[in-house]
C-alpha cells in the first residue's frame, strides 16, 4: 500500500468544520460594532415609535450619532482592507473594500447629517 486513506490519520489535512471557520470571524471588534448597530438601530425605533415625550428628540439624536459613528467605523475598516489588498495586488478585493467602505461614508455622512439637523431642531424647540 502507498500510505493511509484521505481523513484518516497521518492522512490529507482535514478541512476545517464550518463552526471553526464562524468561529473564526468573530473578533472583539466585529462582535462590539453589531452590539452598536443594534443597540443604535433599537434607540431610534423607540424614540420614533414609542417615545412620544420631551425625550423623543434627544433619544433620536443619540441613535442617530450612534449609527453614524458605527458607520463612519465601517468605512475605516473598508479603507484599511482597500490598502491592505492594494499592497497585495488584489484587485478584486480592492474594488469591492472601496465599494463597501464609500457607502458606509455616505451612511456615516446621513446620519451624523440627520443627527445635527435634529439637534438644531431640539434646541430651537426649547
Amino acid at each position: 500500500m502507498s500510505g493511509p486513506a484521505p481523513g484518516q490519520a497521518g492522512g490529507a489535512p482535514r478541512r476545517p468544520s464550518l463552526g471553526q471557520r464562524l468561529l473564526g470571524l468573530l473578533t472583539p471588534g466585529r462582535v462590539a460594532v453589531v452590539i452598536a448597530f443594534v443597540i443604535a438601530l433599537a434607540v431610534i425605533a423607540y424614540a420614533a415609535r414609542i417615545d412620544q415625550t420631551d425625550t423623543q428628540l434627544p433619544l433620536l439624536v443619540t441613535g442617530f450619532v450612534l449609527l453614524g459613528l458605527v458607520f463612519l467605523t465601517l468605512a475605516a475598516w473598508g479603507c484599511l482592507a482597500l490598502i491592505r489588498a492594494g499592497t497585495d495586488e488584489d484587485s478584486r478585493t480592492a474594488f469591492f473594500a472601496a465599494l463597501f467602505g464609500g457607502a458606509c461614508a455616505l451612511a456615516a455622512s446621513g446620519s451624523l447629517g440627520a443627527a445635527v439637523i435634529l439637534a438644531l431642531i431640539w434646541k430651537t424647540a426649547v
